[in-house]
């Protein structure tokens, strides 16, 4: 059971923690460290407050019960019809983005290992196929093989950051660190960084497979969702500690300019005049989009399993199932691999009405009473949508 809560743990962290984690540093550059690890401690004590308002929510129902179940058995209707929406969006662009970017790399890497069979790699047809149906297979199979898989890839996925943390942490500046914090920046930076601890998705996948122990459940939230807070804060030592806070090489520089993650990591690696800088975030976010699309996948296959009143038992409809949470975001990223852009430009506003405010509103109907610490969880998702809304403005 150790060895299964552990398991259970890291899909919790991996699918928070994925590629999307090295832009963090971009949205609070102007911040400072100290402002950006209190505006992290801030969105990790909320996600967990709402996820174990999930969890609340998710044991007062049969094992196999979703987010369905949840919404229309607390909320009702408009419940149910308000999380349909959400989740599919939500996750549904999140599956093309990681089948688009990991078929990318499959296809980078089958160019390297066969490069005069195929010197510009697999066709994308092939690499969606093979990346689709590989990791989709876990899927199928349940929660276990997610697991055992995930187990490996987070150990190289976490080998890696703690190798890249070891080669950045020793060059901070004291000077670096307290930046220059204004009111908008924080602002702006929260939908960001309250969607990197986004892995409500898994818990009924993860109940599930624990079973029915509470108080391990509630551990295993905890551990899961602290271990992305850990990596993050060290992340944003490794990165706004290490690179100065004015002149052409700030990373506020690279950002006024519209700069992206690519230019940060360039940055870094030639302040520190390390290659291995670039060799070990590029390892860490090929892992990392694996691991998230695996949390992701998981999560939107139990909860269809769930939404359409299909028996776990039965191959033909866990066939059926599988074929309409993977064909169509396989059929996106094979031809229309832009769309899932304008979705994920406004995750924020997906990401506050289905992890802040549905899990006090279901907590409150479920309990038949609230507190004022539900009530602002719930104006502050309302808060978020504005933000997200204003940039995706």
């Amino acid at each position: 059971m150790l060895l299964k809560s552990i398991g259970a743990t890291l899909i919790i962290t991996g699918t928070a923690v994925g590629a999307g984690m090295l832009a963090i540093p971009l949205v609070t550059a102007s911040l400072g460290v100290w402002t950006a690890s209190f505006l992290l401690i801030f969105c990790w004590a909320l996600m967990l407050y709402t996820a174990l308002q999930f969890l609340e929510v998710n044991l007062a129902f049969p094992r196999a019960a979703s987010f369905s179940t949840m919404a229309t058995k607390t909320i009702g209707p408009i419940g149910a019809v308000i999380t349909w929406v959400t989740i599919c969006l939500l996750l549904y662009a999140l599956c093309a983005a990681y089948i688009t970017g990991g078929s990318a790399l499959l296809g980078h890497l089958t160019s390297v290992l066969f490069p005069k069979e195929f010197p510009r790699g697999f066709p994308h047809l092939i690499c969606v196929a093979i990346f689709t149906l590989f990791l989709g297979g876990f899927v199928f199979f349940g929660t276990r093989p997610v697991d055992y898989l995930n187990r490996v890839l987070m150990f190289i996925k976490l080998g890696a950051f703690f190798i890249l943390a070891g080669l950045t942490i020793p060059h901070i500046n004291p000077n670096f660190l307290a930046g220059n914090p204004t009111f908008k920046p924080v602002l702006m930076a929260l939908p960001i960084l309250i969607t990197s601890f986004g892995f409500h998705v898994v818990i009924p996948s993860i109940r599930l497979y624990i079973g029915d122990h509470p108080k391990r459940l509630r551990w295993i939230i905890i551990s899961g969702c602290t271990l992305p807070l850990i990596i993050y804060l060290l992340w944003v030592m490794s990165t706004l500690g290490v690179l100065p806070n004015t002149g052409p090489d700030a990373l506020s520089s690279v950002v006024s300019k519209g700069g992206s993650v690519g230019e940060m990591v360039g940055l870094l690696q030639n302040y520190l005049h390390s290659k291995q800088v670039q060799f070990f975030v590029n390892l860490f976010t090929d892992v990392a989009v694996t691991t998230s699309f695996l949390g992701v996948a998981l999560g939107l296959f139990d909860f269809m399993l769930d939404g359409l009143k299909v028996s776990s038992k039965s191959l033909a409809g866990r066939l059926g199932v599988w074929g309409l949470v993977f064909i169509i975001p396989a059929g996106v990223a094979l031809f229309y691999p832009q769309g899932f852009v304008k979705v994920l430009g406004c995750a924020g506003i997906f990401v506050a009405i289905l992890l802040l405010i549905l899990p006090p509103w279901m907590v409150y109907k479920l309990r038949g009473r609230g507190n004022l610490l539900m009530l602002l969880t719930a104006l502050l998702g309302f808060g978020v949508i504005v933000l997200a809304l204003l940039s995706c403005l």
